[in-house]
């Protein structure tokens, strides 16, 4: 009886350890998923921070006293940050 009660035992530790090791896996794979992701994400903020940079310092600078030339610049500043986003 006494051997039965610690065989049943023994049994239900193994499936709980079991699952723990699953839920382990699952959740590395997300944590790596999600790694990943928040290296992109700081790409594009790196990058979007150099596009409002440039977009500042044009703004900024008024050499020729035209702002048509200025906002075509920032335009086409944008249309090149989206096209490689």
């Amino acid at each position: 009886m006494w051997n039965n009660e610690k065989q049943l035992l023994l049994e239900i530790r193994t499936k709980s350890l079991k699952k723990a090791e699953e839920r382990v896996e699952e959740l590395s794979q997300k944590n790596l998923a999600l790694n990943t992701q928040n290296i992109q994400l700081k790409e594009n903020n790196v990058a979007q921070r150099k596009l409002i940079s440039k977009i500042i310092k044009l703004a900024q600078s008024n050499t020729y006293n035209n702002n048509e030339i200025r906002l075509n610049k920032i335009k086409e500043l944008v249309t090149d940050f989206q096209s490689n986003n």
